[in-house]
């Protein structure tokens, strides 16, 4: 059974390379040296592309079970372009300028476990072929305190997160792949494109106003070699993409605010580097004196941020020793063990 990953774009042949397995994220010259032409739809392809599936109509019979493979499959695809695309930028000395994407690669990540997680329960449940083969499952289990737990990590909770994470992705990473290859000044003057396309949505053009906000701080960094503003303008992404996708998707539907106040969600709250000491949302929390629900949008963004810039202190130290590919091995091992089934 193998899954057959398309790398062909109907507007461009060839306008990319990727190699799943061992080569790296990066745009060719064909079309990086067409940034007037190419719009904001040609990067949204590309970036989409790099994560594209191919039919899942013969893989397992079980729907539940294929959404949660579909699933599985892209997010870890979605982890390693994160992480492919934050090395090459390191090579090319731009690291502080794109670090949302290696904060991104781990936070996609941690959602990539929650998600095997997930597709195990469910592995384990068509194991029962009765009706109530979820009781039977939790009786056999001896894990009653899990009930709700298991059953929203089968339904909405772990499709709610795919999608989140699918649509984080989808919002933000071509805008990256814009400015590394042909500069924020094209990255602002598209999301404008979009911003004015969507005049009529307040919180739609709103969002993309914020953008530019953050892309402008991060362009006003370069120029002036100021670190303060490239963290500032990366944050701010960081924040607008919690706000404007993450928090509607995965946070504010009423399953998820009652689940919410059984703290299920705070076990996404880890920080995904292995070897740095950071807090996770429950030890931040409980040292700040803070609600212990991470779909509490303030509270969240008070860890993510302490978070991120520990993540930004990390990537700067093991960046100058050029460590980078030893940090993110972990998660590219453990995202081709997944990708390499389907191969």
């Amino acid at each position: 059974m193998k899954l057959y990953i398309f790398i062909l774009l109907a507007f461009c042949f060839n306008c990319y390379s990727f190699s799943t397995l061992n080569q790296h994220v990066h745009v060719t010259s064909d079309f990086s040296n067409s940034c007037e032409a190419n719009t904001y739809k040609n990067w949204q392809q590309l970036s989409e592309s790099f994560i594209s599936l191919a039919s899942f109509e013969f893989m397992q019979t079980h729907p539940g079970k294929r959404m949660i493979e579909q699933a599985l499959i892209r997010n870890s695809l979605i982890s390693k372009t994160y992480a492919e695309f934050f090395k090459e930028a390191q090579r090319s000395e731009q690291t502080d300028i794109f670090f949302w994407t290696g904060s991104a690669a781990f936070g996609s990540y941690a959602v990539g476990k929650e998600l095997i997680q997930a597709f195990k329960k469910l592995a384990d449940l068509n194991k029962y072929p009765t009706n109530s083969r979820f009781i039977q499952y939790v009786l056999d289990q001896n894990d009653f305190k899990g009930i709700g737990q298991n059953l929203f990590y089968l339904h909405d909770f772990s499709l709610a997160l795919s999608q989140a994470n699918w649509a984080i992705y989808k919002d933000i990473f071509w805008q990256f792949l814009v400015a590394k290859n042909c500069g924020i000044k094209t990255v602002k003057k598209l999301i404008s494109e979009l911003k004015n396309k969507y005049a009529y949505s307040t919180v739609v053009s709103t969002h993309y106003k914020r953008l530019i906000m953050a892309w402008s701080l991060i362009q006003r960094g370069i120029k002036y070699k100021s670190h303060e503003y490239i963290v500032k303008g990366n944050l701010k992404i960081l924040w607008d993409e919690q706000y404007f996708v993450l928090q509607p998707i995965l946070y504010d539907p009423i399953a998820a605010k009652i689940v919410s106040e059984l703290k299920i969600f705070n076990s996404l709250a880890t920080a995904g580097v292995d070897e740095e000491n950071i807090m996770t949302f429950n030890e931040f929390s409980e040292k700040n004196n803070l609600e212990g629900n991470l779909a509490n949008f303030q509270n969240r963004m008070q860890w993510m941020n302490y978070m991120v810039k520990k993540h930004i202190a990390f990537f700067q130290v093991v960046g100058q020793d050029n460590q980078l590919d030893r940090v993110f091995s972990k998660l590219i091992y453990n995202t081709d063990l997944v990708i390499s089934q389907y191969l």
